[in-house]
């Protein structure tokens, strides 16, 4: 979405907002519950629409969450975690 594609944008380039956005809020919560984003993993491609799960890191603890992509890597690019494409996913989209 735009407002997703914003975020990314503007974290690329650098800028910041004079307010937290939401994708900044929530990288600021997770580091204040004392967790990290290990990684984004795009996890599949079903009927044109793909998925996406966080794992956060809380001490031995690695929870998975599930995601929109775009947020997902707004997140990732904000927090600076590594952001993974499954092998079926790549091997769907190269198939469009």
């Amino acid at each position: 979405g735009y407002f997703e594609a914003s975020a990314i944008d503007r974290r690329v380039r650098g800028e910041s907002t004079p307010r937290p956005m939401t994708h900044k809020l929530l990288a600021d919560t997770i580091e204040a519950l004392g967790a990290r984003l290990l990684r984004v993993v795009v996890t599949r491609l079903h009927e044109n629409t793909f998925y996406a799960s966080l794992e956060l890191e809380q001490g031995e603890t690695v929870v998975p969450m599930d995601c929109r992509p775009s947020d997902a890597i707004a997140l990732a690019v904000r927090t600076e975690a590594p952001i993974y494409v499954a092998e079926e996913v790549i091997e769907a989209v190269a198939g469009l």
